[in-house]
């Protein structure tokens, strides 16, 4: 590659210019020293942390942990659901809902999925960027809110008691790692041989691989209950038992929390708002009620306006953000204005939240869930958070999020249907198709 190469003069000014100045000295004996995001922190800013008072705050609930994986999506829609039921049947603080028993029939559907796309590919370009794309990551952990939609809705949801975590739904990467290069080994084989094979041929070897998932599966989470029964005691200490469930029957008609009411949004500052958007190759169950992911892309003050009228009626939020970014893990804080890189490096990172987008610096990594805000002087100026991590960190496993911070990293949230269609008039059914690898097609994790 033809360009300029690094000289010894631009080398000798940059050191001149670091030599000069003595604070960049204070820096480099902090930071060679400390974690820099320990050295990063205004004081000033640290100590507001201190009020931990919120105007509007839901009930909450024991926080919950998903350990070593990436099921943060599933975790915060079952924590929603969660805190509907402690409502009604008046649940003991540290109920949950089996996160363990939605991720087995995911990794299942996805594993159904990814087939289905390479037998789509087949004359695609093994080398080119859309094959390489599905066969990148087939199996991951993470997924978005419509993809949860389709597990509630097809396999429905049992309590945890029921379906206990395994060591490998806390700790997912060698169940990953095993079944990723099963996958790949199909879709190798897939497209050796699916040309030449009857169509009763190929259903045969899919069913055939897709029992092996299955079995792998079991191996490493354990046989989903097909029928259980509920037996809790609540909070006034009277127990309850009901009898001979399905997953289906529990989820219809003892969860009140609907999942198929919510619609997903995004703010996506690169496209059009009020336009409907999906990306290819994203889902999870084929001839699911959601096998087409679709978000409705709205301006960032609708996206807020909807978290507040959800809360203010009791209802926790479902959201998707980019947690990596001005981040304290041990504050458990999001804020932008925390870390001051312009006093230790002279510099800052400037992409706007649309070029973030766009150069690769930024796009959804993790679900979380709202349960507050603040609001003075007639403003929103920070939220309160339930996150997957444990009680260990933040305020019992409860952070918070500044709205400045909300503005720049948040992307995804779902509210009720009646609800979206009172603030946004779109047309479900004109949808613009982005491609497998944009941005939007993050998964949460």
């Amino acid at each position: 590659m033809a360009g300029l190469e690094i000289t010894t003069e631009l080398v000798d000014k940059a050191r001149a210019e670091f030599d000069a100045e003595p604070r960049f000295k204070l820096s480099q004996n902090a930071v060679t020293r400390n974690d820099v995001k320990e050295v990063l922190p205004r004081h000033n800013i640290t100590t507001t942390y201190e009020d931990k008072s919120f105007s509007t705050k839901l009930k909450e609930m024991k926080a919950t942990n998903q350990k070593s994986s990436g099921r943060c999506w599933l975790f915060a829609a079952a924590n929603c659901m969660r805190l509907a039921m402690k409502e009604k049947y008046n649940l003991p603080d540290d109920f949950e809902l089996s996160q363990s028993y939605l991720f087995f029939w995911d990794k299942l559907e996805r594993a159904n999925y990814f087939t289905n796309a390479i037998l789509e590919t087949l004359d695609e370009d093994l080398d080119g960027r859309l094959v390489q794309h599905l066969l990148s990551d087939p199996l991951g952990d993470g997924g978005q809110w419509d993809m949860a939609v389709n597990i509630v809705l097809k396999y429905g949801i049992v309590p945890k008691s029921q379906y206990p975590e395994s060591f490998s739904s806390c700790n997912t990467r060698h169940m990953n790692a095993f079944l990723t290069a099963k996958l790949r080994d199909f879709a190798c084989d897939l497209r050796a041989t699916a040309r030449e094979l009857s169509k009763e041929e190929l259903a045969k070897k899919r069913d055939a691989f897709l029992a092996m998932v299955y079995r792998v599966l079991a191996i490493h989470l354990g046989t989903p209950p097909t029928t259980f029964d509920w037996c809790y005691t609540d909070t006034d200490k009277k127990f309850h038992r009901i009898s001979n469930l399905t997953p289906l029957q529990f989820y219809r008609e003892y969860v009140p929390f609907k999942v198929e009411d919510y619609q997903s949004l995004i703010h996506d500052p690169r496209n059009a708002v009020e336009r409907v958007y999906t990306v290819k190759y994203l889902g999870n169950v084929l001839g699911g009620d959601r096998e087409l992911v679709k978000h409705i892309n709205v301006p960032i003050d609708l996206i807020r306006s909807l978290c507040k009228k959800q809360l203010d009626q009791g209802m926790p939020v479902w959201f998707g953000v980019d947690v990596g970014k001005e981040y304290h893990r041990k504050m458990a804080v999001m804020d932008t204005r925390l870390f001051d890189y312009d006093l230790v490096f002279g510099t800052r990172p400037a992409l706007s939240k649309a070029d973030r987008l766009r150069y690769g610096q930024s796009l959804m990594t993790h679900a979380m869930v709202f349960t507050g805000y603040n609001e003075a002087d007639g403003k929103i100026d920070k939220w309160r958070v339930e996150n997957s991590w444990g009680k260990d960190v933040g305020d019992s496993g409860y952070y918070l999020m500044t709205d400045e911070w909300f503005d720049e990293y948040l992307y995804q949230i779902v509210a009720p249907k009646a609800m979206v269609e009172e603030m946004v008039k779109v047309d479900m059914k004109d949808v613009v198709e982005l491609p497998p690898w944009d941005p939007m097609g993050a998964l949460a994790c």
